[in-house]
């Protein structure tokens, strides 16, 4: 067996590269856990935009039986 040492370059490259990951994962962390609170902050508007049309949908028919009921008050056009 040839025993060959290991250059202090390869050496230093590795623990360069292993702290880039490091700092790399760190980052990747951090983002993602603005991410999640993003989506929590987009869910509850969902939901709130769904209760908003929901009501919008019950305005809109109670505005259309309002609007019917005027009509039918309305008198005939005299001849």
């Amino acid at each position: 067996m040839i025993e060959r040492p290991i250059p202090l370059a390869v050496v230093g490259m590795l623990i360069a590269q292993s702290a880039a990951v490091l700092f790399w994962a760190g980052a990747l962390g951090a983002r993602v856990g603005s991410l999640e609170k993003d989506i929590g902050a987009v869910t509850l508007l969902v939901e709130r935009t769904a209760r908003l049309e929901a009501q919008m949908d019950g305005l809109e028919a109670a505005l259309a039986r309002i609007e019917r009921k005027l009509d039918d008050r309305q008198p005939a056009p005299a001849p």
